[in-house]
């Protein structure tokens, strides 16, 4: 007896297989998503606090001016070339607010005190900085009279 065609069972498995496999594939991309996003926070957040206690350290005041898609690190002052520490380049995308905007962090020698924030965006004594990709948004605050950081 020869056999030409396929049975109801093998189509059904196959199918089966197929929508297993498409699932994995969804789930993936949204893993890739999250990771990227939380990369792009934590190195945001590390470069605040690394600045913070740069300026604390040598008594120098930094600022890190923010784009939609990439940040630059400035020691005493934003806006000259000859400032400029680095910058990086962001995948996800910083959102809302007035873009570019300044997040400053002052010395010691500073007339402020020390380690504390200051941002041309800022309200009620605080900075948010969003970042979103794909359909995900997480929440980056720094704190202007402490100069406290934290990620939501």
């Amino acid at each position: 007896m020869r056999k030409d065609s396929l049975t109801l069972v093998e189509v059904t498995i196959a199918l089966m297989l197929i929508a297993m496999i498409s699932v994995m594939g969804a789930l993936s991309f949204n893993v890739i998503d999250s990771k990227i996003l939380e990369r792009d926070v934590r190195k945001i957040y590390t470069d605040l606090c690394w600045i913070r206690e740069k300026a604390l350290a040598t008594h120098t005041n930094y600022c890190l001016r923010f784009f939609s898609d990439n940040y630059t690190i400035y020691q005493n002052s934003c806006g000259l070339a000859s400032n400029i520490l680095r910058t990086e380049n962001l995948q996800a995308r910083i959102v809302g607010g007035s873009l570019p905007f300044d997040v400053v962090f002052y010395s010691s020698s500073d007339a402020r005190i020390g380690g504390t924030a200051d941002s041309t965006i800022g309200t009620n004594g605080q900075t948010s900085i969003n970042l979103t990709y794909g359909n995900r948004t997480q929440e980056i605050k720094i704190y202007h009279s402490t100069g406290y950081i934290k990620i939501e």
